[in-house]
C-alpha cells in the first residue's frame, strides 16, 4: 500500500506543476475519495490493537470559504489489521489473545492551505464522532476460550499535513498524514481508552 501511494505522490508532481493553470479560489468546492494504510501508535491495557498492513479509505467536502480556509463534512473508516498478543490469567496459564480493530469516523472537516497555487501544501484538521468496535479472543493450542464485541462511540478528531496538485482544471491528486484521535469507553475493561492511529492516504479528487 505504502508503495502505491508513494509512486502516486511522484506521479502527482510532474503533470501537476507542468500543466495546471488554476490554483485555489475563493467558492471552490472539492470532492474526494481517499484510501491508505492505519498504524496504531498506543496499546490498550498493555496490548496492541491495530497493526500496520490494515485499509483507511473515506470521502470528503469541501468548500473555500476564504483565501486559504476550507471547511465541509467527512466519513472515513479504518479496518485494523488483526494483532496476537501473549496473555496470563490470574493462575498464570498463558493463552494468545487476538484483537480485530475498526473505527469508522462522521466529521465536520478543515484544511488551512500554506499556498494558493495549483500545486499546494496544506494542514488538514476535523473533529466528529468516532464509532469504535473491537473483537477479542483468546485461544489456546487453536481452541478458543472466549470471544469478547465491543462497540462504543466517542468524540473523534485528526491532525496532519498534505500536498495536493492539480493535472487539470477539475481534477486533484494528492497524499496526505495524518495523526488521529478517538475515545472509547470499553465496558468489558470498565475504563474509557484513547485509540491512536497514523493514516497515510493517496487522495483523488473533483474540483467544481
Amino acid at each position: 500500500m505504502k508503495k502505491i501511494i508513494a509512486i502516486m505522490a511522484v506521479l502527482m508532481f510532474a503533470p501537476a506543476l507542468a500543466f495546471a493553470q488554476t490554483g485555489l479560489n475563493v467558492g471552490d468546492s472539492f470532492l474526494s475519495i481517499s484510501i491508505g494504510e492505519p498504524d496504531a501508535k498506543n496499546e490498550i491495557e498493555n496490548s496492541q490493537w491495530g497493526n500496520k498492513e490494515g485499509v483507511s479509505f473515506g470521502v470528503q467536502y469541501l468548500r473555500t470559504i476564504a483565501p486559504v480556509l476550507a471547511f465541509g463534512v467527512e466519513a472515513n473508516g479504518n479496518l485494523f489489521s488483526k494483532t496476537e498478543n501473549l496473555a496470563w490469567d490470574s493462575y498464570y496459564n498463558f493463552f494468545t489473545e487476538e484483537v480485530e480493530t475498526s473505527i469508522f469516523n462522521f466529521m465536520l472537516a478543515g484544511r488551512l492551505y500554506l499556498n494558493r497555487h495549483a500545486a499546494r501544501v496544506y494542514v488538514p484538521f476535523g473533529t466528529g464522532v468516532g464509532i469504535s468496535r473491537f473483537e477479542i479472543s483468546a485461544r489456546k493450542n487453536g481452541s478458543i476460550l472466549g470471544k469478547e464485541k465491543e462497540t462504543t462511540t466517542g468524540l473523534a478528531w485528526y491532525a496532519g499535513l498534505g500536498f495536493e496538485g492539480e493535472i487539470s482544471n477539475h481534477i486533484v491528486l494528492g497524499i496526505e498524514g495524518r495523526i488521529n484521535g478517538t475515545s472509547a469507553r470499553i465496558d468489558m475493561l470498565e475504563k474509557t481508552y484513547y485509540p491512536l492511529y497514523i493514516t497515510v492516504m493517496a487522495r483523488l479528487g473533483f474540483k467544481f
